[in-house]
């Protein structure tokens, strides 16, 4: 993708869109920020985009023609500015997460230049219950226990995860994968299995600013087997199908969110809260 060019990575968009739909795919789901780019700063108000705006009706077009989840940064009615992504089906909006937990440490700086989202929803599509995560959110468990306690079918997370060391074993395809794109694997199978959902990852690839993001995204089922997987380096329109059968199965082996006391977790929270601003210091 180019770096703040929303109209060549919208058109790079309908490509792929099209490239999915004549393979038979019903839903398409590209990176964090594929629209615009990652290492915005600055630039952010300036690719931003709102309801009702040409580019925003062109994803609900395109959405006729097969279900879409596409990031990009959304400017609200009040002027803030947000790292979202959309849910885009038979030509209508669907959802839209507002990315909840904005890194900043090492090479990340996201508070700087956008809003938090407030809110972790699951909505329905005509391919299940979806839930999407953004990158970072997906990296604190209490987000994807809060989806979870709401019976999502299909767990979305788009991400823009740059390369950082190197991984001990070799990757899938005959490549190495960084460290953190291990992470990412084992975390991925870990909640799937855990929560019994099908799990969707879209990672960027390539070089932005002199930043290396590594690819590999994948499909993890219920089970916690990876179904599908791309190649590490390089561009790849991933294909997999989803058997929502696995998820019963899943949850009959494996029933955590059936034997989840919530009422204890909500009062624990409230003591840890109380407990954290009883220790504030001063």
């Amino acid at each position: 993708m180019r770096l703040g060019d929303l109209d060549a990575n919208l058109e790079k968009l309908e490509v792929a869109a099209e490239k999915a739909v004549s393979k038979g795919a019903g839903l398409l789901i590209t990176p964090e920020l594929g629209l615009t780019g990652y290492h915005l700063k600055d630039a952010v108000c300036d690719v931003a985009i709102g309801r009702g705006s040409t580019v925003w009706r062109r994803l609900e077009k395109l959405s006729k023609r097969i279900d879409l989840v596409a990031g990009f940064v959304e400017q609200s009615r009040a002027h803030q500015y947000y790292n979202a992504a959309g849910y885009f089906s038979a030509g209508e909006t669907t959802h839209v997460h507002r990315k909840v937990y904005l890194p900043t440490y090492g090479m990340f700086d996201e508070q700087r230049y956008f809003a938090r989202g407030s809110r972790i929803d699951v909505f329905e599509t005509r391919i299940g219950r979806v839930a999407i995560l953004i990158c970072e959110d997906a990296w604190h468990p209490s987000a994807v226990y809060l989806a979870s306690l709401q019976n999502p079918e299909i767990l979305i997370i788009p991400s823009s995860s740059p390369m950082r060391g190197v991984a001990a074993r070799p990757g899938k395809r005959g490549t190495r994968r960084a460290a953190s794109s291990a992470g990412w694997e084992e975390m991925n199978r870990t909640y799937a299995r855990l929560y019994s959902v099908h799990l969707a990852y879209a990672n960027r690839v390539g070089v932005e600013d002199g930043v290396g993001f590594s690819g590999g995204s994948h499909i993890v089922d219920p089970h916690g087997q990876t179904t599908a997987q791309a190649p590490y380096g390089e561009e790849f329109l991933l294909l997999a199908d989803i058997d929502k059968s696995d998820i019963r199965r899943s949850r009959q082996q494996t029933p955590v969110i059936r034997d989840e006391n919530f009422e204890f977790t909500f009062s624990e929270m409230e003591r840890i809260r109380r407990l954290r601003w009883e220790q504030e210091p001063g």
